[in-house]
């Protein structure tokens, strides 16, 4: 994920002429990541992922007269 200072040194570099290539050397990114960020008008925005809580099964409780039936 690239940071919002990246997304504008990207942008600000392919203003001054650099390739894609180029631009992907000199920030050590890969040059599709390049390229697929200065299609972008803008970053996006980071929303961070909610994880859902775990649900437990709730369990009936057996009675002794059902326990010794199914032992």
């Amino acid at each position: 994920m690239l940071k919002n200072g990246e997304f504008y040194l990207i942008k600000d570099m392919k203003q001054r002429g650099m390739s894609n290539t180029q631009i992907a050397n000199e920030l050590g990114r890969d040059r599709k990541t390049i390229r697929k960020w200065l299609k972008k008008d803008e970053p996006l925005k980071y929303q961070r992922t909610v994880k859902k809580p775990v649900s437990l099964i709730r369990i009936k409780p057996i009675s002794k007269r059902e326990w010794k039936k199914a032992a």
